[in-house]
């Protein structure tokens, strides 16, 4: 069976723990959050990966999507060289079924904003400010 595919917008933004080096994929991982406005993709939701967010399909309740909890995780090379209000197409594994969450059997695509100076970390600068850092840190 094809996995279907979803679509939302999102403003993204850096959580500044520690970089890792992700288990799965080998490659250099920074922790994002991501927060979906309401509009004629999606119903709202804070915090997509830890509450899942609920897409418009045309049905009065949408359909939910629960992203598996390592879609935080974002690989550095997709966002170096990008700055505060660039857009970056970030796609995540999900689950259809409330009741099974660690199942992917969707993809959800985040058409993401980077938002650092909107949200709970805007202290540490510009997105790119927010990420240079992090990588000086690591390295």
């Amino acid at each position: 069976m094809d996995k279907r595919f979803f679509n939302i917008e999102a403003n993204g933004f850096i959580v500044p723990n520690n970089l890792v080096i992700g288990k799965e994929s080998g490659k250099l991982e920074v922790q994002m959050w991501f927060v979906a406005p309401e509009n004629d993709l999606s119903f709202k939701s804070d915090n997509v990966v830890d509450h899942g967010v609920v897409v418009k399909d045309g049905s009065e309740d949408g359909v939910y999507l629960n992203p598996s909890y390592k879609a935080q995780m974002v690989p550095v090379e997709m966002l170096e060289g990008k700055h505060e209000g660039d857009t970056v197409v970030i796609e995540m594994p999900v689950s259809l079924d409330r009741r099974n969450p660690g199942n992917t059997d969707a993809i959800l695509r985040v058409n993401c904003t980077l938002r650092q100076l909107s949200y709970r970390y805007r202290t540490f600068g510009r997105f790119e400010e927010a990420l240079g850092r992090l990588m000086k840190k690591f390295i």
